[in-house]
């Protein structure tokens, strides 16, 4: 899945108003996450994400753990525009998808990189 696509998709099941920069910000830091929380990898310094994200960028959770981006983004819109009961929904789905990528990744060892 892309960032426009992810994009996309998320914001056609979830009317807002936050912008491209923020929602792109958002899939970069949980993809951080993921690197550093289930693959191990050390920054060698805390870098924040570019201001300017490549779309066309492929996330790093492939098909069908993909999904924990759509409910991250519906989750943090949803905390955004103080709708408790559709956040709690949107983070328990999250919740849930991290934890299946996850085990995907401890059971297999691999990634699960893009394109491999």
């Amino acid at each position: 899945m892309t960032i426009d696509s992810c994009l996309a998709l998320v914001d056609s099941l979830v009317p807002n108003r936050i912008g491209r920069a923020v929602k792109c910000r958002w899939l970069e830091e949980l993809d951080a996450q993921l690197r550093i929380e289930l693959w191990d990898e050390v920054p060698s310094a805390q870098v924040e994400p570019a201001g300017t994200v490549d779309g066309s960028r492929t996330l790093t959770a492939p098909y069908p753990y993909d999904r924990l981006y759509r409910s991250y983004l519906a989750s943090m819109i949803y905390v955004v525009q103080g709708d408790a009961a559709r956040y709690e929904t949107s983070a328990a789905q999250f919740n849930a998808a991290y934890l299946h990528y996850a085990k995907y990744v401890i059971r297999t060892g691999e990634r699960g990189e893009p394109n491999a």
